[in-house]
């Protein structure tokens, strides 16, 4: 991309994989684009792109930002006129750990290329070639912090661009971003995955050529059809076949610009990314709680015959889970905190709303908060504290807060419900999203432990699920036919329902991590988490 230091340390390398890999080599179903920033317009030379998407590239990345404050000088121009050619396009920010906080970096790239929502615009991009010095341990974590809030901006999944050799040394081979799709670079024969499961864009040689670009350039493979690389640049396909995101399924993965062409392969429609079946030890009652921690894992807790199961899912794998003692009279709600900490809540057999807390790896017996409890509560982290809401005996909304190490008497709201509520935190302030007999499906922030201004969702009947991430809040709705309907907002703002795939199953526990919106259910006696499209 616009490492210097990258580009004089692989040139030898990249000479030698230039004679193996030319477009010569190339089948009719590879998917092939660019990557381009200022290094392609020396002393202000423009880039003829109608001349680059007659050379038969499908795509291109542009580079938009680095660091805290630079704006690359072609950008603007680069990004209109390769859209104008009938290029989908992408933008990417360089990292720069070292300059600037995470999060203002993600903001940087976020004001100058806008929300990547338009027809044609691949998601966001994060290039990560130097660790300005910083540990493994550190650069993951401003790592997950820029990736969190580019999603938060933009409302979609960034790529991350590496090599082998980077993840492996700057970032200690870490697996804890599997969700993101992975753009590899690697100048050989064939790309690797490094520790995810696939690859989605091989960046194969920095001295390829293109007609239209006068100097060389990077090039690059996608691992998909045509129609799976449209979809991900929220375009229809060409060919009338259904709909499918290879950033996050994954088709059959060529082994080189030569192979196969990719659109031979298929990808999983249902979305299911992950399954319990067989793995918990007992037969799942009800519907399932899930809270994503901040690494990304989700922690997920179920009813069990033998009692209640607490677990956790994490890069395609579940963890171990013993099943804890007590009869619940509701499924339950679960909340992760800072240290490692994880709270379940539910309602008891006589009514009453009981707390199991677990803390630095042991359990807390089960604690009761009172309360005339009717229904499954809400649980949320927000602003320091725990936050519950329940559908009273009376049908009102009650809520408690869990502050400086105490709990507060229960508030008994004005707010009559017909359903269970849901609760999100937007900014350290907890949401609340629950049927009312006033408004009907609504949303409204706390102010303490009572309700603002309702405002309508307008949403179909069933159960509903509320997360939330930066200044995004996304609901999901399963309705009497079992299908999914999604809503989300940013900052503020409203988009419309959406018509979700996703399994059929008890329930539909939503959660926000940082590779995107994860459903969590049960399908017969199993727990099932699937990625929402």
């Amino acid at each position: 991309m616009s490492s210097f230091v990258r580009r004089v340390v692989a040139c030898a390398a990249a000479a030698v994989t230039a004679l193996v890999l030319t477009a010569g080599t190339a089948r009719a179903g590879d998917v092939r684009g660019s990557d381009v920033s200022g290094w392609q317009h020396p002393r202000g030379a423009e880039v003829d792109w109608t001349a680059v998407r007659t050379d038969g590239e499908a795509f291109t990345f542009i580079k938009a930002t680095e660091g805290s404050d630079f704006v690359s000088r072609t950008f603007t121009t680069d990004w209109k006129a390769s859209r104008a050619a009938g290029l989908l396009r992408g933008a990417y920010h360089f990292a720069r750990p070292s300059v600037g906080s995470a999060v203002a970096q993600a903001d940087h790239f976020a004001r100058t290329v806008g929300s990547l929502g338009a027809p044609g615009d691949l998601p966001p991009v994060l290039d990560l070639e130097v660790s300005g010095g910083l540990t493994p341990a550190q650069l993951a974590t401003w790592t997950s912090q820029w990736l969190v809030e580019a999603r938060a901006r933009t409302g979609r999944t960034p790529l991350i661009y590496t090599s082998p050799n980077f993840w492996q040394t700057s970032m200690g081979n870490s697996k804890a971003f599997l969700g993101y799709p992975l753009w590899v670079a690697r100048y050989a024969s064939a790309p690797s995955a490094i520790v995810w499961p696939r690859w989605t864009f091989w960046q194969y040689t920095q001295t390829g050529t293109l007609a239209g670009i006068s100097t060389a350039v990077d090039r690059n493979l996608f691992n998909g059809s045509l129609d799976q690389l449209r979809a991900l640049a929220n375009l229809a396909p060409l060919t009338g076949a259904p709909r499918t995101d290879a950033a996050v399924t994954g088709p059959s993965a060529p082994t080189g610009p030569s192979a196969p062409s990719a659109s031979s392969g298929s990808s999983a429609s249902s979305g299911v990314i992950g399954s319990a079946a067989g793995r918990l030890p007992g037969a799942v009652l009800g519907a399932p709680g899930a809270s994503v921690r901040a690494d990304g894992s989700v922690v997920v807790a179920a009813r069990s015959r033998s009692g209640l199961l607490v677990t956790e899912y994490s890069g395609g794998r579940w963890g171990s889970s013993r099943p804890l003692a007590g009869r619940l009279g509701s499924d339950p709600a679960v909340v992760s905190g800072s240290g490692g900490r994880v709270d379940v809540l539910a309602r008891s057999t006589s009514g009453a709303l009981v707390q199991r807390s677990r803390v630095r790896g042991g359990w807390s017996a089960w604690k009761n908060l009172g309360g005339p409890m009717a229904g499954t509560p809400a649980a949320v982290a927000a602003g320091g504290d725990l936050v519950v809401a329940a559908r009273g005996s009376d049908q009102r909304l009650w809520v408690r807060r869990y502050h400086a190490g105490q709990w507060a008497a229960w508030t008994r709201t004005t707010t009559v419900l017909t359903g269970d509520p849901a609760l999100a935190s937007v900014g350290g302030r907890p949401v609340l999203v629950a049927r009312t007999r006033a408004a009907g499906l609504a949303t409204a922030a706390l102010a303490g432990t009572r309700p603002g201004r309702w405002t309508a969702l307008k949403g179909t009947a069933g159960p509903v699920s509320a997360s939330a991430a930066g200044n995004r809040v996304v609901v999901v709705v399963r309705d009497a036919r079992g299908a999914l309907h999604r809503r989300a907002s940013v900052s503020g703002r409203w988009g419309a329902w959406q018509n979700v795939p996703g399994p059929s199953g008890a329930g539909a526990a939503v959660v926000t991590a940082p590779a995107g919106d994860l459903v969590v259910t049960r399908v017969g006696p199993s727990v099932t988490v699937a990625a929402l499209r």
